[in-house]
């Protein structure tokens, strides 16, 4: 009686939310049909779950949805029409830990104080404003706190 075994290995492409498990074909045995693929959790389950029944054809499956820092385990098996071979070894990898992911951020900076310069005889008509106006005795100016609005309607000499 020939037997189907295939071997099972685990690719390095390796993520907290997925693992690529790779194959290659039995050589010994029979020609397989297909390959069934089974998962459990920890590094030495006592449950099994079919992920899926590949060709004979098909060597590779990324197992995608998985949750990070944890021990995920599979095993291997061919299929033929005289029937199952035994199980591949069982291999087990832990995917990656989740990472926060990168936080946004942004540099915000005050508006420019608003300055009005002033002749001796000049005036003028301020309205909206959202801060305080204080005058400048020195220098005949007038300014506003950064990030304050103000409206100037007219300006007269």
């Amino acid at each position: 009686m020939k037997t189907l075994l295939a071997f099972l290995c685990l690719a390095c492409s390796l993520s907290a939310a997925q693992l690529t498990i790779n194959w290659t074909a039995p050589t010994t045995g029979g020609a397989p049909s297909a390959y069934y693929l089974e998962r459990g959790l920890g590094a030495t389950p006592t449950t099994w779950t079919v992920l899926l029944a590949f060709t004979a054809t098909t060597f590779s499956y990324v197992d995608t949805s998985l949750t990070g820092a944890t021990t995920y385990a599979y095993r291997l098996r061919c299929f033929n029409a005289n029937g199952y071979g035994p199980y591949s070894p069982v291999v087990s990898n832990t995917t990656l830990p989740d990472l926060p992911g990168a936080p946004g951020i942004n540099i915000t900076t005050p508006p420019p104080a608003i300055a009005i310069s002033l002749k001796p005889n000049d005036r003028i008509m301020i309205s909206n404003t959202t801060g305080t106006i204080k005058p400048n005795p020195n220098d005949k100016t007038m300014a506003l706190p950064s990030g304050s609005t103000a409206v100037v309607s007219s300006l007269k000499s």
